[in-house]
């Protein structure tokens, strides 16, 4: 068993973070990429039923879900992760990826060897797994232009963990199990427009929006904002502003830093609706 992890500091940034990182007792171990943003309220309930941090990382929040709640802390988690625990009083190992699938997770497993990475080419360094090209793959690129629409991708016998899945892999006996763990729901009925109906929407998405930016604000670096002029981003933006007329944000200091791609090509160029965001808001921009 080897587990090995390079780590990006977010959350903690002293030793008590580096990975790979065990529970108390040392049964359980982790490596994992991402952010959990609720980890805070997570934490809170934790201490309450009797866990005792030994850090400030997100990382052991994770640790102490999975010890509380086995493989259904995934549901308690808002953020974006891919991480796999050794649970060696279980002999297994469990992975999970994120519901939108922003952080990636490859895995090779053949009943003999079993290994995972974040991207491909750490596993191709792996002298037993095969180089083999996926011709299907390959073909559905050339001919069809779709890109790895499949699980396995553009080398045969590298998986990747779609995203809201989950796998359990069994060390005594080999057994391999897959599962999906969240269905983004949807409504799909028709019917009229109503003004007040349409007032509650605007005010929940208002408030969904303004919630999810404070929760990816908490951190112990420095936090800036990446802005295409889009409106996603420009949102984005322009909220963190209005929090900061409210109060002080320490991560983000007294003036906001914006980064924006820009191309003398006018054709993709979008930096002219960044520049009336940056007008408004008067935050530092820098361009590149």
């Amino acid at each position: 068993m080897l587990l090995a992890h390079r780590r990006v500091s977010i959350i903690d940034l002293s030793k008590a973070g580096h990975q790979p990182m065990p529970d108390h007792d040392k049964q359980l171990w982790i490596v994992y990429n991402g952010e959990i943003y609720n980890y805070r309220e997570l934490r809170k309930e934790l201490e309450i039923g009797g866990y005792h941090f030994q850090s400030q990382t997100d990382t052991e929040v994770i640790l102490a879900a999975y010890e509380k709640w086995g493989n259904g802390c995934v549901h308690k988690f808002n953020g974006m992760w891919a991480f796999v625990i050794y649970d060696r009083r279980r002999n297994v190992i469990f992975a999970s990826r994120d519901r939108s699938g922003v952080k990636p997770l490859y895995y090779f497993y053949n009943k003999e060897k079993f290994a995972f990475a974040s991207e491909i080419k750490a596993l191709l360094s792996l002298p037993f797994i095969p180089k083999e090209i996926n011709r299907a793959a390959v073909f559905d690129f050339l001919a069809l232009e779709l890109e790895e629409q499949e699980e396995e991708g553009f080398i045969r016998s590298i998986f990747e963990l779609p995203p809201a899945h989950c796998f359990e892999l069994d060390l005594n006996t080999g057994d391999f199990r897959k599962w999906r763990y969240y269905q983004l729901k949807f409504e799909d009925a028709w019917e009229k427009v109503n003004d007040q109906k349409l007032k509650v929407y605007l005010s929940d998405i208002k408030e969904l929006i303004i919630n999810a930016i404070k929760l990816r604000l908490r951190s112990d670096v420095a936090v800036g904002s990446s802005l295409s002029g889009g409106i996603d981003s420009s949102s984005i933006v322009c909220v963190i502003n209005d929090l900061l007329r409210k109060e002080k944000i320490q991560q983000i200091g007294d003036v906001q830093k914006t980064f924006s791609a820009c191309y003398n090509d006018s054709l993709i160029d979008e930096s002219r609706w960044a520049k009336l965001i940056v007008d408004q808001t008067k935050t530092a921009w820098h361009r590149t």
